[in-house]
């Protein structure tokens, strides 16, 4: 890889890149999913915010998200459901990834099956249909 002159769009795109696969070391030594968050830059600087998180036994990660979800989905309504566990949206299959208390209109967070997040109400989890 060259050096690098100045911090833009592309460059920050190869050294996320770039650090998220020199991540793997590091979790495989330690036993966590670590996450490059989000960048700010100006043309000669980056701060880099990282995620850590631990990974449970069964080989989940452990996020505060996933821990809201048990309180929060008994009180919703929908405990019939687990982080991990598979359902079905408008045809497409999503895993449950946890509930963020701080988005209240859409705090479920799922993930598709190529890793991309997204969130949704409780309302449509509550129509949607778990996979078997």
């Amino acid at each position: 890889m060259s050096k690098l002159k100045e911090f833009n769009k592309p460059a920050l795109n190869k050294l996320r890149s770039e650090m998220q696969s020199q991540f793997a070391e590091l979790e495989k030594k330690f036993g966590i999913k670590l996450q490059v968050g989000s960048m700010s830059y100006s043309s000669n600087e980056v701060s880099v915010k990282v995620k850590a998180n631990i990974i449970s036994d069964d080989g989940t990660v452990v996020s505060d998200e996933a821990k809201a979800w048990d309180l929060y989905a008994q009180m919703g309504g929908f405990d019939y459901l687990k982080v991990g566990d598979k359902i079905v949206m408008q045809g497409q299959t999503f895993t449950i990834k946890g509930y963020n208390t701080r988005a209240p209109k859409s705090p479920i967070q799922i993930e598709d099956a190529q890793g991309k997040g997204y969130k949704c109400s409780e309302f449509a989890i509550k129509q949607a249909k778990k996979a078997i």
